[in-house]
């Protein structure tokens, strides 16, 4: 049986791109339409645009996937189905979905629309990907954290499709886990405006505000290097993965042509002679000279700890062109040795000892006095440069004419278009007519029969070379002659416009055989979005309780004592443990659980939301001791697999939904019911107008976050280890961080806290405590029964007082932000309440 080749998913953020893709050697491209899409700046496409895609792809054995991954609000969700059911019927072969609202309304009323879940859904473990085979997701993106041996041990243990990230930028935060950008800016990465704050400069300081990192290593500390997989490709293919998907939709098309070329020629090799696998240095100079911020492998192979990062700076990099050796300053010239090749037209850049960086373009380039149009590596030439330029710096080529004309021409001219093979059989018998019947490399096939009878000839008989001849005339079609096979009489006669003829016609079947799949898709949506209930009337009935209800997530066993002393209505304990304090034992897990009930409260059981494939049976281990010694009121679950894993193993017991699930609209909500959730608590990223819109009066309650730390970025590096601990691949991580405080400082001196967990995985936090108890009367209204305190990084003091001044306040008592403010060092925020991210 012949083997499946593994598929590549190209990214198109515009036409050109797209047929750049295509016609480089993409199996698909994923794009976005004008709304709904992760990358909101991108160009995009209307859906014109996306049937012309579609049928473009489709004519040249491709396929079409769009993305709707982003969060979607209440008043959005009727439009987003109606525009699902367009995209089918333009003929797309997938839909890419984060919020899980939609993913649940897709299943209901599109079950004949293919779905793959998005990188913004955090999965990360096979549990994770059994979850969303539960929904008859076909194909599941992995975190972009992940080992080739963690994803070959997830693809071993699951049906869905494992698709991969192969190439491009890396977010330094779990994909859908960052609420930096939407916190600092108000473009939020789960609408597709994330703002980038990760590629900013940053200093790690300590809890005196004392610099820690040395300015030699560089500021850009959460901005990672670029992802290149090309030579784990073998390893990739061997785990299991059956898609690699290359980021770049805000890319130009000269960028998308390079590296899917460059990749499709070495996947290509791979399966040719899987044992002699190589990657020629000239594929690593293109990938490298078209866009790069330096490379890494990612976590394929481990964490790499520093080694991920590009400190020095956040942008292009391109390639190393020489050093200057020595300046004409009457000439205005300076000799460089060169490292690589240069041409008249490319882009360069200097770095020089003051003042950053000077660009320029080559118009000149002079090599043994003479004018040339391009010189060698190794060539010491005259460059006219600014008179600023110093002996010893460095020049970097950031673009290379050649390579940027040569990636054009695969969208600009017909003739490198993506040609499918097709095998064609003549038969020309004295008496009949010619018939002709095509075969393409997918199974198509087409038959055309001519209206002339064909002749026995008196002069000149027709040649098998004329028949190939006219046949193989595809220049300006989708296909490529491959094979020919003629059964022809002798002395036959056949006109050549009659060839020509039943070419043309031939073709026009066998496009419309290819594409009739896609047509007649029309879906009747007036009367399948009849059974959903899109309404967003303003929650006006009375709320279930008279008086809201507390709930404090705790980090410590004095803290949880405290909580429900100072009169807390529930706790959360466990879930993440950090090495800035000392956390709970099993035995202190337990032990607050009694307590809790013993003074009739609620203690809820956290998981913590990100969980490796080889600590998911510790996980589950520690979760199973708990219960078999106390069963707690509660699980608490943040990501979909730790959800999966409670459903399946402890169900009897009631489950809560955290704030990391992205819970944006009534929809998600009425899933999670159905999953056996009891409570919610509600995205941070709604304000209180669109919380109007959720009626929570069903038998789930709504939770929302109303004071403490926020989490604006959870991710697998740790800055402190990087950065202090030295830590790398192959270097071990000198835990500087236990039982200390640091933080990031930006350029406007706000300090981030940073945590780490017992995993060495990092948590940035917000510079500023969310708090809005002076607005408590807005969220009860909008049916919101619990307010949620995340105290877990704080002191028991802080927790004690915290919590007491919110009893206070829910009994009617006075109380407000002024009593707060000893607990807030660097000030509040009210987060998105007010001002949200639509």
């Amino acid at each position: 049986m012949t083997q499946k080749k593994i598929e590549l998913l190209a990214p198109a953020g515009s036409m050109d791109a797209f047929k750049a893709a295509i016609n480089s050697g993409a199996d698909a491209v994923y794009i976005g339409g004008k709304q709904y899409s992760a990358r909101k700046y991108a160009q995009n496409f209307d859906l014109d645009e996306i049937k012309e895609a579609c049928t473009y792809a489709h004519l040249r054995g491709a396929k079409v996937y769009v993305t709707v991954n982003t969060l979607i609000d209440n008043s959005e969700m009727k439009g987003v189905l109606d525009y699902a059911s367009k995209l089918h019927q333009c003929g797309v072969d997938s839909l890419i979905v984060q919020d899980l609202g939609l993913l649940y309304l897709l299943r209901e009323v599109l079950p004949e629309i293919t779905v793959q879940a998005s990188t913004q859904m955090t999965i990360h473990n096979s549990a994770g990907v059994r979850f969303l085979e539960d929904l008859e997701v076909k194909r599941v993106v992995l975190s972009r954290e992940l080992s080739l041996d963690q994803i070959g041990e997830i693809s071993n243990k699951v049906e869905a499709e494992i698709e991969c990230f192969a190439h491009g930028a890396l977010c330094i935060s779990y994909s859908g886990q960052c609420l930096m950008s939407s916190l600092i800016g108000g473009r939020s990465g789960n609408r597709g405006a994330c703002a980038q704050p990760c590629r900013l400069k940053y200093k790690v300081v300590d809890n005196r505000g004392q610099e820690i990192l040395s300015s030699e290593q560089g500021e850009h500390i959460l901005s990672p290097k670029d992802l290149k997989t090309i030579d784990f490709i073998p390893g990739l293919i061997e785990a299991g993965v059956e898609c690699l998907k290359f980021e770049g939709r805000m890319k130009k098309p000269e960028y998308v042509a390079t590296v899917i070329r460059n990749y499709r020629q070495a996947v290509d090799r791979y399966y040719l002679d899987s044992e002699a696998f190589t990657v020629p240095e000239e594929q690593h100079k293109e990938l490298k000279q078209i866009f790069n911020r330096d490379f890494s492998p990612g976590y394929l192979i481990g964490n790499p700890g520093k080694n991920l990062m590009s400190f020095g700076r956040p942008n292009n990099r391109g390639s190393l062109l020489g050093r200057i050796m020595r300046k004409n300053n009457n000439l205005g010239t300076a000799v460089v040795k060169l490292e690589t090749e240069l041409s008249l037209g490319d882009g360069i850049e200097v770095w020089v000892k003051r003042g950053g960086r000077i660009g320029t373009n080559i118009d000149k380039i002079m090599l043994g006095n003479k004018p040339v149009n391009s010189a060698a590596a190794g060539d010491e030439v005259e460059l006219f440069l600014p008179k600023r330029v110093q002996v010893g710096d460095r020049i970097f080529k950031n673009h290379d004419q050649k390579l940027v004309e040569q990636a054009k021409e695969s969208y600009t001219k017909p003739l490198f278009s993506k040609k499918v093979d097709i095998e064609l059989n003549v038969q020309v018998k004295i008496g009949s007519p010619v018939e002709i019947t095509a075969r393409d490399q997918d199974g198509h096939t087409a038959t055309v029969t001519s209206d002339f009878i064909v002749e026995e000839a008196i002069k000149r008989p027709i040649s098998e070379q004329q028949i190939q001849e006219q046949l193989s005339r595809l220049g300006n079609t989708s296909y490529d002659l491959a094979k020919l096979d003629i059964n022809m009489d002798q002395n036959a006669m056949v006109p050549i416009s009659v060839l020509n003829t039943m070419r043309r016609e031939l073709v026009q079947r066998l496009e419309e055989i290819k594409v009739d799949p896609y047509k007649n898709r029309y879906i009747d949506m007036k009367n399948r979005l009849k059974t959903i209930d899109f309404t967003s009337d303003k929650n006006s009935s009375t709320p279930k309780n008279k008086n809201l209800k507390v709930s404090v997530v705790v980090g410590d066993y004095k803290s949880a004592i405290e909580a429900i002393n100072s009169g807390a209505d529930m706790i959360y304990v466990g879930g993440e443990s950090f090495k800035s304090k000392e956390a709970f034992s099993k035995k202190q897990i337990v032990e607050s659980i009694k307590y809790c009930q013993s003074k009739g409260k609620k203690a809820i059981l956290s998981i913590p939301r990100i969980i490796a494939e080889e600590e998911l049976d510790r996980r589950i281990k520690y979760v199973e001791d708990v219960v078999s010694e106390i069963t707690p009121n509660g699980i608490s679950v943040g990501n979909v697999s730790a959800l999966k894993l409670a459903k399946d193993l402890w169900g009897e017991i009631p489950l809560y939904g955290d704030y990391y699930l992205n819970i944006f609209n009534k929809f998600t909500v009425k899933f999670l019911e159905e999953m056996g959730v009891y409570q919610y608590t509600l995205s941070p990223e709604l304000n209180f107008s669109q919380l109007e819109q959720f009626n929570n009066n069903g038998n789930i309650v709504a939770e929302a976050l109303v004071y403490g730390n926020m989490t604006m970025m959870t991710s697998e590096y740790c800055p402190i280890g990087g950065v202090l601990g030295n830590e790398s691949k192959g270097d071990k991580c000198q835990k500087l961080c236990k039982g200390k405080e640091y933080f990031l400082r930006d350029r406007m001196n706000f300090l981030f806290p940073i945590e780490t967990d017992e995993s060495c995985r990092s948590y940035i936090y917000n510079p500023k405590q969310l708090n809005v108890i002076d607005n408590l009367q807005e969220l009860q209204s909008a049916g919101v029964e619990v307010l949620k305190l995340d105290l877990k990084t704080e002191h028991w003091k802080t927790v004690k007082g915290v919590v007491d001044i919110f009893r206070r306040k829910t009994e009617n008592y006075t109380a407000d932000s002024s009593e707060l403010e000893q607990y807030a060092k660097y000030g509040f925020t009210k987060g998105h309440y007010f001002r949200g991210v639509l």
